[in-house]
């Protein structure tokens, strides 16, 4: 079971863990400081702990500095453009909305050492 939510888990900072009474429980990490005292439900201490804390390496998968395409469902032809000028619409930009494909490119930005497979 908990192969199957994990991903889901990982999406949203959350974990299950064994209850001591042999149920599952969810708990999801959040920023202390985000919210009022008020609304945090409970903490942590160290009878709540069965084992030690296995800590998930962050791999990040599927991060990437690029994004994707997709099909352009309603492209441009030449005859759209018949009442405008290349002034208006210049040439580059009628040719990017001929096109089957709408795409998006790689962004320039760093990422940190410790995310070198995206």
């Amino acid at each position: 079971m908990q192969q199957a939510l994990q991903p889901a888990l990982d999406t949203f900072g959350a974990g299950i863990y064994r209850k001591r009474d042999g149920r599952m429980g969810v708990v999801r990490l959040i920023d202390p400081d985000t919210v009022a005292d008020a609304d945090v439900n409970w903490e942590i201490d160290e009878s709540d702990i069965l084992t030690e804390p296995y800590v998930y390496p962050d791999v990040m998968r599927g991060l990437t500095t690029g994004t994707y395409g997709r099909k352009n469902l309603s492209p441009a032809s030449e005859s759209d453009f018949t009442n405008m000028t290349t002034t208006d619409v210049p040439i580059a930009e009628r040719k990017l909305l001929e096109r089957k494909f709408q795409l998006t490119y790689t962004s320039g930005i760093q990422l940190s050492e410790m995310y070198s497979q995206a």
